[in-house]
């Protein structure tokens, strides 16, 4: 495509009202569906260690001997390194949070491009991949942490209630928000890029 149809179409996409409209609540819906999964990862690694769960100033000494050290700069990315180490994400895991957060940081950073320029489109597979990654984040800790400590912690072996049971309010708000239809509206299917 030449310089002047990538421009055409760009203005296309930018002055198309409900291409526009989708486009800011797609990269709403990653931004914040981001957010919750960084809390969610921050906070199971927190809780795990910490004295006293429910009071987040009572961190106990060993997150910073056992979590900090992986990355002193980057709370999140220590937090993942952690996870990795404890089984509950693998190499891949890490690889696709690494494509993950470049894409949030693009989206923040340049959220006009992806309303107004052609070359530049949300990218749904990630904002899933962050559903699926908060889904696996959460069953290792019912699995590893919450039936381990808990004896009286019952087992249904309907897959939907385990799923639903497995996640708290957070984590469903993710599943919810990154499950939500993320195809371009009718009227701009024949666009390029879109779905």
């Amino acid at each position: 495509m030449d310089e002047q149809e990538k421009e055409r179409q760009s203005w296309a996409k930018f002055l198309n009202s409900d291409l526009t409209r989708h486009n800011l609540i797609l990269g709403g819906l990653y931004l914040t569906s981001w957010e919750l999964f960084r809390t969610v990862v921050i906070d199971t690694v927190r809780q795990f260690l910490a004295n006293h769960p429910d009071r987040q100033s009572c961190i106990d000494s060993s997150y910073d001997t056992d979590v900090h050290y992986l990355n002193p700069r980057d709370r999140f990315h220590a937090s993942c390194l952690w996870l990795q180490k404890m089984g509950a994400i693998s190499d891949e895991d890490i690889a696709r949070i690494v494509k993950i957060r470049n894409h949030r940081n693009q989206i923040a950073h340049e959220l006009l491009a992806f309303i107004s320029d052609v070359d530049h489109d949300i990218d749904v597979a990630l904002l899933q991949s962050i559903r699926d990654l908060v889904d696996k984040v959460s069953k290792w800790w019912v699995r590893e942490v919450e039936i381990p400590s808990n004896p009286d912690y019952v087992t249904i072996e309907d897959s939907s209630f385990q799923r639903s049971a497995a996640i708290g309010a957070r984590q469903a708000a993710i599943a919810t928000t990154a499950g939500a239809p993320c195809a371009a509206p009718a009227e701009c299917v024949g666009r390029p890029g879109a779905a």
